[in-house]
């Protein structure tokens, strides 16, 4: 009769791909990230002074409901696209791939982060289309627009966003090595 006996390995032995920085601090970035993206999506991006008297704020949400309201619907759903649902997906597989990482799927993780790559190429569109906006709204003599916090908290979104791609993308190539 023939004793089997079980290798476990070597706790010390075994690599983490994920260290304690990243462990601590990705998942905030993730939901600090998703925060900046509600508050770019809800707060004022410009105010727009039209002939120095009439005043108007330039929301996302509310540009997308009067853009359905007033029946101008293909325009509102390139914004709802490329400003709503493309950016939530993209982190959305940031987070499913960073979780993949820390729970050693490395299969898991190389199909998120493929994710990743087919919506990156598309991701900055959300903030060309507020540049375009802001364009808009600062050409005319008759308009004059200023910045408002939603602008810098969009922004700040597709910066963090981006950053934890390209870290959580470390991540696993240094897990495949």
């Amino acid at each position: 009769m023939r004793a089997s006996f079980k290798v476990e390995p070597d706790p010390a032995a075994v690599r983490r791909p994920i260290g304690r920085a990243d462990r601590l601090g990705v998942p905030p970035l993730l939901v600090g990230a998703l925060a900046l993206w509600v508050a770019g999506v809800t707060t004022p991006l410009l105010t727009v002074t039209k002939l120095f008297v009439w005043t108007d704020q330039i929301v996302i949400a509310q540009a997308i409901a009067q853009l359905i309201a007033e029946g101008e619907t293909p325009i509102a759903l390139v914004m709802i696209l490329f400003t709503l649902v493309l950016p939530l997906a993209k982190l959305a597989a940031t987070g499913a791939a960073y979780e993949a990482l820390r729970r050693a799927r490395s299969r898991a993780a190389n199909r998120r982060l493929s994710w990743i790559e087919r919506l990156g190429k598309w991701s900055m569109l959300d903030v060309f289309i507020v540049a375009v906006v802001v364009v808009v709204a600062k050409s005319g003599w008759q308009a004059d627009a200023s910045v408002e916090p939603g602008l810098w908290a969009f922004a700040g979104f597709a910066a963090l966003s981006s950053l934890l791609a390209f870290r959580v993308r470390r991540l696993a190539a240094r897990a495949e090595s």
